[in-house]
């Protein structure tokens, strides 16, 4: 008995010190590395990140971007016609800000998730993983701007996407077109402050988005054309921006905002202006619902604009 001990004693030292070479080991799973990429040595990794999407797509296998910051020149064009079946299995890293892919264009959008030919495609899932650009008018979309294709039952879990292009005050951050029946928990959305939107949906429905953070530019979160209707979003951070929520859509309602926090700042606002937490300047009839919402102490913040009519309705706090 006393042998058997020391041996399982002997066992358990060498699983502490002895971890797995890989993240993926044992698994047959897509590696990043595997393909050449070499993460933080400021060279570029696009030949390297197009065959692993390539055979991400192909293959229909799970794939894996080690801890890093990768290069892509270029515009990151995800094509989902490629996937067999419509479907996608998952892409995930180490972390949302351990694991990012640096994408230097100049062309929007930078990162395209799309579909060149169907219509339908689903279970396109994100996971711990990042996503950076900085010269672009729009760094990451899902789905193609003219509603052509969409993009249900999609899963983003602990994402990062950054926009931190400081020249243009239109600039976006994420764009969402023809969305239905999606995911997003713990999805940060940020670009410059005072400088475009964070999060913009283009025909979204069903959705739902939990925490998270879409802040650090002029609009937090834009409904700004399209069908938008019956999506929640749960405890979102909405901070560093001159407007809060925008609602421009006549085709906007029944969406709902739980326990959401404003922190309404924008640097590039005259001193002593007011800023709004929700505005909307075209809603649908069943409107916008806000429970309890938290504004941060600033002076000349507020939470709803006075022409806003009765269809924003504001519960709580």
């Amino acid at each position: 008995m006393n042998k058997e001990f020391k041996m399982l004693k002997y066992i358990v030292v060498l699983a502490v010190i002895l971890p797995c070479h890989s993240a993926t080991a044992g698994f047959d799973v897509l590696n990043l590395k595997d393909y050449g990429a070499i993460p933080d040595d400021g060279l570029d990794d696009a030949p390297a990140i197009d065959a692993f999407i390539t055979d991400w797509i192909a293959k229909q296998k799970t794939a894996f971007v080690p801890k890093g910051r990768y290069i892509y020149r270029g515009r990151l064009l995800i094509d989902l016609d490629r996937a067999k079946g419509r479907t996608l299995p998952p892409l995930f890293g180490e972390g949302a800000y351990l694991s990012k892919i640096v994408v230097e264009t100049e062309v929007a959008p930078a990162i395209h998730f799309y579909a060149s030919k169907s219509f339908d495609h689903f279970f396109l899932t994100l996971r711990d993983i990042g996503f950076q650009t900085d010269k672009t008018l729009i760094s990451m979309a899902v789905g193609r701007s003219d509603f052509k294709d969409s993009v249900g039952n999609c899963n983003f879990e602990n994402v990062y996407v950054g926009n931190s292009n400081s020249t243009n005050l239109n600039a976006t951050v994420l764009q969402l077109n023809y969305l239905f029946n999606c995911k997003f928990e713990n999805v940060v959305a940020v670009g410059k402050p005072g400088h475009g939107t964070a999060l913009q949906l283009r025909q979204a429905r069903f959705c739902s988005f939990v925490g998270g953070s879409f802040s650090n530019s002029g609009i937090g979160i834009y409904m700004s054309d399209g069908v938008i209707n019956s999506n929640t979003f749960i405890s979102p951070d909405i901070e560093n921006v001159g407007t809060g929520v925008l609602v421009n859509s006549s085709s906007a309602e029944a969406n709902t905002l739980i326990n959401p926090f404003f922190d309404i700042f924008n640097p590039l606002d005259p001193p002593n202006s007011t800023g709004y937490a929700i505005k909307s300047t075209a809603i649908g009839p069943k409107g916008l619902i806000v429970d309890n919402p938290y504004l941060a102490e600033r002076p000349q913040s507020q939470v709803l604009h006075p022409s806003d009519n009765d269809r924003i309705i504001v519960r709580g706090n």
